[in-house]
């Protein structure tokens, strides 16, 4: 039969073994997760601006046509 594990978890950049409360297992890991996080949100805020002006755009097109 396999020997149980204790509880634990592992780091969300690394994937390390880390203890079952904890996300990340160094201060670079969380930077690290935390750029990427902020990238993430730059890039989704300039697609949704994006859309929205092509669709006002369209909008008052449509008003002229």
């Amino acid at each position: 039969m396999p020997e149980q594990l204790p509880d634990h978890s592992h780091c969300v950049v690394c994937d390390a073994a880390l203890p079952a409360d904890k996300k990340f297992c160094s201060e670079t890991c969380e930077s690290e997760f935390n750029q990427a996080a902020k990238k993430t949100r730059r890039r989704n805020n300039l697609f949704i601006a994006v859309v929205i002006v092509i669709s006002i755009i369209i909008g008052t097109l449509s008003l002229f046509l």
